[in-house]
């Protein structure tokens, strides 16, 4: 994103929308451009982009967008949608004078669950055509004291992610969510075998 708007940046032409000259290195270090942590990465003379957690902490409903305008897709053609967090932290509280980005860091945690509620009600719900196609996953205890800075802490994070990933209601979860990836792969692969007549 920039001060302006959401960027999508794509592996491929957008009907919509011109395409933003990027490398696949560039693409992930604009992702990544959090403020305080990595400046702003500028595309030529077009943007310069910055992380989208400011404004799209979960982009769960612009992938959703993104499926039904560049593809022509609804929710009933989706075999599988994996949505995954970045874990579920605590609202911290600053001094008076930086108010705002206490602020800010808060709604931005209330804003991810809230996308994620909006997206579950709306696709997701039972009875929708997403009910048993949409997988989300948020490792939601251990994380709260972990800050973005914190990258020493990579042993933690991977033993707190194994530790959630290992709950009974995961596994079960992550098999059915294996099982319709698969069932796309080898559907595919056997469309790209066949031989035309």
């Amino acid at each position: 994103m920039d001060n302006r708007r959401a960027y999508r940046i794509r592996s491929y032409q957008s009907k919509n929308e011109p395409a933003l000259p990027m490398t696949v290195w560039q693409a992930a270090r604009a992702t990544s451009a959090a403020p305080t942590f990595f400046d702003p990465l500028k595309v030529g003379n077009l943007t310069t982009l910055r992380d989208g957690g400011l404004r799209n902490n979960n982009p769960v409903m612009e992938a959703m967008n993104e499926i039904e305008s560049e593809f022509g897709a609804t929710d009933s053609d989706i075999v599988c949608f994996v949505s995954i967090g970045t874990g579920i932290s605590k609202t911290e509280f600053f001094r008076d004078d930086l108010k705002s980005v206490a602020e800010a860091c808060a709604k931005i945690a209330t804003e991810t669950e809230e996308t994620e509620a909006t997206f579950r009600r709306v696709y997701a719900a039972l009875g929708k055509p997403l009910h048993e196609h949409y997988f989300r996953f948020e490792v939601d205890q251990g994380l709260q004291e972990m800050g973005m800075e914190e990258w020493k802490k990579i042993s933690q994070v991977f033993g707190v992610t194994t530790s959630y990933l290992n709950g009974g209601p995961r596994q079960e979860m992550m098999g059915k969510c294996a099982a319709l990836l698969q069932a796309v792969t080898t559907a595919e692969g056997e469309e790209g075998e066949s031989e035309p007549e």
